[in-house]
């Protein structure tokens, strides 16, 4: 089953604890057998989420960048333009399979 979960709006993040939300996603993703996150890197967000996940809990199984986005991936359509980065991720898909 795929689930989408929003952690915070940005007003949330303002409010000291942990929010409800945050507390709600933590435990939903500790539960799962495989969590995909997909975000736009921004000054080495990308990097420092891949080399973070094994101190927050996390088995990394497999990871995709795509690089210079709007080239190689159709909005409209909702598809990936590159054969070889269509190819990157078969193999990914393929190691949570494993």
């Amino acid at each position: 089953m795929v689930e989408l979960c929003e952690i915070h709006t940005v007003p949330e993040l303002f409010i000291p604890g942990k929010p409800a939300l945050a507390q709600e996603f933590f435990a939903k993703t500790a539960a799962s057998e495989a969590v995909i996150i997909s975000f736009a890197e921004h000054n080495g967000s990308y990097t420092a989420a891949v080399n973070s996940a094994p101190f927050f809990g996390g088995e990394l199984r497999g990871y995709l960048s795509v690089p210079s986005f709007h080239q190689n991936f159709d909005v409209e359509q909702g598809y990936i333009k590159s054969p070889e980065i269509q190819a990157q991720l078969a193999i990914t898909v393929k190691s949570l399979q494993d």
